[in-house]
């Protein structure tokens, strides 16, 4: 068996609807980078605010988890015409990488959105090259763009090869999908395409 750590990152949001329809959770070291505020619509378009989010709100769903990581929200990153929703998610992953000490004794590392349904505990019974990303859109174009950043996974050498090399501090980082292509082709990185179902319930 592949010895995983599921990153749950981003909003809380849905958490509580999205958790029980994940499937595999046992079978994996899981780590979650939340904030500690939320807000979501619901279905009559009114915008529903949790605070004070706590390591119980998360536990609950998921008892054998590994580390939670509780952020309050950040309002210093650059502001771009994209706004900063990729700065967001890049943080969570920075804080899932760079903080836990023996990511390197796992096969791999898998970055889920919190948010997001998806058949992702299939990927644990292949294997995979221990130099490729994986996602669920492959290569994209020539430019890269179409890089997804809802779900990626793969070895701990280049998933933190790809964490290192975004920068919070660069506006090129706000735009959604085309940074991390371009991160790709830097450091010429294989990408590697998964038939994969998902879906964000926001």
């Amino acid at each position: 068996m592949i010895k995983a750590l599921l990153g749950l990152f981003g909003e809380y949001r849905t958490f509580n609807e999205v958790i029980p329809q994940l499937k595999g959770l046992d079978k994996v070291d899981v780590v979650v980078s939340t904030w500690t505020r939320s807000s979501y619509d619901n279905k009559k378009g009114e915008i529903t605010i949790k605070e004070d989010i706590g390591n119980e709100d998360i536990c609950k769903y998921i008892p054998n988890i590994k580390k939670i990581f509780l952020n309050k929200p950040i309002h210093s990153f650059p502001k771009t015409e994209w706004g900063a929703n990729s700065y967001y998610m890049y943080y969570h992953w920075k804080r899932i990488v760079n903080h836990i000490k023996n990511i390197d004794e796992y096969d791999l590392v898998i970055l889920h959105r919190m948010d997001m349904i998806s058949n992702w505990e299939t990927i644990l019974e292949n294997n995979w090259d221990s130099d490729t990303l994986y996602n669920n859109y492959g290569p994209g174009d020539d430019r890269g763009r179409f890089i997804d950043d809802w779900f990626i996974f793969g070895s701990p050498k280049v998933i933190k090869k790809i964490v290192k090399s975004i920068d919070l501090n660069d506006p090129f980082f706000s735009e959604p999908h085309l940074p991390l292509g371009s991160v790709i082709k830097e450091h010429q990185i294989k990408l590697g395409k998964i038939d994969f179902k998902l879906e964000l319930i926001r």
